[in-house]
């Protein structure tokens, strides 16, 4: 009897399958790892946006005399010492801007706003309501907070 060494056709022929399963199953792993981690990407930078907004909008709240609210809860009028600022959704444009007595209309997120709802509490109107929700390639995240106005 003869002895050979080496693999044959059929050991060969299931390394290679096997070799194919695993480095398949590594691929799978890999794509859904970075799928996941830019969509943890995208929803912090939209956490991100929305937060600088809604400070945008809280810090003169607090430092307002009185708040008017329009358009469905859409718009909120602020009123200062100096003047008002008005914080208004463009729901066509998905916008969210702001608009200070005697200047232009500035846009503060451009393009990735869902909705905006401004609202006065009923039992206590010197807090004031806000919601805003961003949505960005399938990516969404919302924003409720409440703030107090100290000159009320």
């Amino acid at each position: 009897m003869s002895q050979r060494s080496g693999f044959t056709l059929v050991e060969m022929m299931i390394a290679v399958v096997a070799s194919f399963i695993v480095f398949m199953a590594a691929a799978i792993v890999l794509t859904y790892g970075q799928r996941a981690w830019d969509q943890a990407a995208a929803k912090a930078e939209l956490q991100r946006e929305v937060s600088n907004s809604i400070l945008a909008i809280t810090t003169p709240i607090k430092a307002a005399k009185s708040v008017h609210i329009t358009g469905s809860g859409k718009s909120i009028k602020i009123y200062h010492d100096v003047g008002w600022t008005r914080y208004y959704f463009v729901q066509g444009q998905h916008d969210l801007r702001y608009h200070t007595d005697g200047a232009e209309p500035i846009t503060l997120i451009d393009g990735i706003v869902e909705d905006v709802e401004f609202a006065v509490d009923a039992e206590n109107p010197n807090k004031i309501h806000i919601a805003v929700i961003l949505s960005k390639d399938q990516v969404r995240t919302q924003l409720v907070t409440t703030v107090a106005m100290r000159n009320f």
